[in-house]
């Protein structure tokens, strides 16, 4: 069988006229193999490669512009060619079998309009960003760009600035060969932004709507599982989600998913992530019947002010509760979120009338979410950690900062702050493909499970030969078996634009073991070491220094109320250097296999880059996390919305709105709880028994 696993020998983008000029079969500096022109290989990856100190002015863009690597590649290290410096970029425009991607140029002419519609948004939506940082002609020269199924990506930054009426100027170019249906909408689009002082807000709002517009010409079906795990019969599942099975076989369940993953130990963590899930799902519920009852479309930065404006008020009463109950810095409880929104918005056309496909996803924290097709996988999500925090400020490099003690302590999380203080990041996608989108506790994403195991459900489920449900179980039982130091959490949507589709049915609630083949049985697997870093190929990592402290976290965990209290690393020393996964439970090997190239359905705006407070090197990460020091985490993050900027204060009519909500959920919240005796510690909720797979 073909395993999904990760490439031992990551494949780098190589910037400079130098690295152009190289062909195989070159070694450069006896490490780097060149495959082609710009695309090197490394054959020693378990060397930590040559980082320039200071970090060059020409390299921080690359740094402070990571939160968008859905699009951009990252730095990977430099080497010294002819005595000249060349970049090595990691996650670049290249696949999984060391070929460069397609160029746009080469793809628009055959592409859906949905498609072409699509790369035209995501390069006006980062070009905030770039402008930013300097480099706006990255998506100016059609020859930088190339695509990667829906998501357009970036070959490399070009420190040139350039102004929107260069942006239209260059696109214009490709109207000879765009599709009829868009054409005429484009050239307007393109002839607004080319005028002396262009409305990039104005040219959004178009394209929005001949977004949405030729959405609702494809037929959307969707279908829901989801399973929990405590991971261990002792451990307390502070994991909460929705809907749960019971849920799932009533009406209008299928638009919100949450996983929420609790921190505070004994109770707490579970009496947090239950509030959050009850408060956002009573709140989200009023949201689609406003959408129901209002004929005009919602606008993409509107959802995601309504969005932020809901989190927020989750927030609030976990840290109300928090306030009556006295709990402070280590015992105050908190949770992670991830919320997905299918947003049913109705939509006329010529031909029917549809939906808006759009996909709204929330974030907070560490638990994850991946769009998963047939050809590959791809994390949606960007933790909210010490290690991406470091990178973004632009003081360190990937691989430095991954290899920090404290790099998988979180930043934020519901419940530990003020409102104010919670920046949750809000993406809008449109789907246009056959997909699985999975949102996940760090139970299942720690070791990177999910990208090294997707091809052995996936296909079959999009082929239907597998349910969606059997493959919750597979990835529930694969967690427990290899995460199994933490609670595993799992909610899938599998998500069809075609007709009609061959489906597996769900198996009986009488058959006791999921319908997957026996010999993908995880218990039975020998799974290659999970990689030396984050990310979705190998980074590099310095070996193991033989007198070397290396805990065993799996172990060590049972000395905390949960996992996540070790994980946020409250008063415990640093870890060495050779832990340098974030959420690693032990020691990385140097190798591994080859690594599936990236793909999920069209992405909204990234955020902006922002400027952040100095860092008090000297803070603990507890005392950071539980506490309102605004010095300490520099979070005042602006949320990815559809027209690329910072969130607008809420209106005085949704801030009426929003208190009368809040008042309401909270009453509601504590009665259901109450209700279902979570105060009480010892009436746990008892997960449902796991689905054990047949040898």
């Amino acid at each position: 069988m073909t395993r999904s696993s990760l490439s031992p020998h990551p494949y780098l983008w190589a910037v400079g006229p130098v690295a152009g000029k190289l062909t195989a079969p070159n070694v450069v500096e006896g490490r780097y193999k060149v495959i082609l022109p710009h695309i090197w290989q490394d054959i020693y990856p378990e060397q930590r490669p040559t980082l320039p100190d200071p970090i060059p002015a020409s390299v921080l863009p690359y740094l402070k512009l990571h939160p968008l690597r859905l699009y951009l590649p990252e730095v990977y290290g430099t080497c010294q060619v002819g005595g000249q410096t060349v970049l090595l970029l990691h996650h670049g425009a290249i696949d999984r079998h060391g070929q460069p991607l397609p160029s746009l140029r080469s793809a628009w002419p055959t592409a859906h309009p949905l498609r072409q519609g699509e790369w035209v948004w995501q390069a006006l939506s980062l070009w905030s960003a770039l402008a930013v940082q300097g480099v706006a002609a990255s998506v100016v020269d059609l020859d930088n760009l190339c695509v990667e199924g829906g998501r357009l990506r970036l070959q490399g930054l070009i420190p040139k600035t350039a102004t929107l009426g260069d942006w239209a100027e260059a696109w214009s170019t490709l109207l000879t060969t765009a599709q009829a249906a868009i054409a005429p909408p484009l050239e307007n689009i393109f002839t607004i932004l080319a005028q002396p002082n262009p409305s990039l807000p104005v040219a959004q709002t178009a394209l929005n709507q001949l977004l949405i517009e030729q959405a609702a010409e494809l037929p959307l079906s969707i279908q829901v599982a989801s399973a929990t795990d405590p991971g261990t019969p002792d451990r307390i599942n502070e994991d909460r989600y929705y809907p749960t099975a019971g849920e799932i076989k009533g009406q209008n369940h299928d638009h919100l998913l949450l996983v929420c993953d609790g921190i505070g130990g004994h109770d707490g963590g579970a009496i947090a992530s239950q509030m959050a899930v009850q408060s956002l799902r009573l709140q989200v519920q009023a949201l689609l019947q406003e959408i129901v009852e209002d004929p005009e479309i919602m606008a993409p930065d509107v959802v995601a002010d309504q969005l932020t404006t809901l989190i927020r008020i989750a927030n609030n009463v976990i840290c109300s509760r928090n306030d009556q109950q006295g709990r402070a810095a280590r015992q105050r409880m908190a949770t992670t979120l991830t919320l997905a929104l299918q947003l049913p918005q109705q939509i006329d056309t010529p031909d029917r009338r549809g939906t808006s496909h759009e996909l709204y996803l929330a974030h907070v924290g560490d638990s994850r979410a991946y769009w998963i097709t047939e050809q590959a996988c791809h994390c949606l999500t960007v933790d909210d950690d010490i290690a991406g925090r470091e990178i973004r400020l632009g003081r360190s490099f990937p691989v430095e900062a991954w290899h920090r003690p404290d790099a998988g302590a979180l930043t934020q999380a519901l419940g530990t702050r003020p409102a104010d203080k919670i920046h949750p990041t809000i993406q809008r996608f449109l789907i246009d493909e056959d997909g699985i989108l999975l949102l996940c506790s760090d139970g299942l994403s720690d070791r990177r499970l999910v990208e090294r195991c997707w091809r052995d459900v996936v296909p079959a489920v999009l082929e239907g030969e597998m349910s969606l449900k059997a493959a919750v179980d597979f990835w529930l039982q694969l967690g427990r078996q290899r995460n199994g130091h933490d609670n595993v959490t799992v909610v899938a949507a599998l998500y069809r634009v075609t007709e009609s589709e061959a489906i597996a049915p769900d198996p009986s609630p009488a058959t006791p073991a999921p319908d997957f083949p026996a010999e993908l049985n995880p218990a039975a697997w020998e799974i290659p070491p999970h990689s030396a870093t984050e990310g979705e190929t190998e980074h590099p990592a310095e070996p193991v220094p033989p007198d070397a402290f290396v805990p065993d976290l799996q172990a060590a965990g049972d000395s905390f109320n949960s996992m996540e209290e070790l994980r946020v690393a409250l008063d415990e020393p640093a870890l060495p250097a050779a832990m340098p996964d974030e959420h690693s439970p032990e020691p990385p090997p140097a190798a591994a296999s080859p690594s599936p190239s990236p793909h999920y359905p069209f992405a909204s705006p990234p955020p902006e880059s922002r400027q952040d407070d100095e860092i008090d090197p000297n803070l603990e990460v507890s005392d950071a996390f539980f506490e309102d020091v605004d010095g300490y985490d520099g979070e005042e993050a602006t949320a990815p919305t559809a027209s690329a900027r910072q969130i607008p204060r809420p209106s005085r009519q949704l801030l009426l709105w929003t208190s009368g909500v809040a008042i309401v959920v909270v009453v509601i919240t504590a009665i259901v709880m109450v209700m279902q005796g979570q105060f009480n510690r010892t009436g746990e909720p008892t997960p449902p028994a796991p689905v054990e797979s047949e040898d």
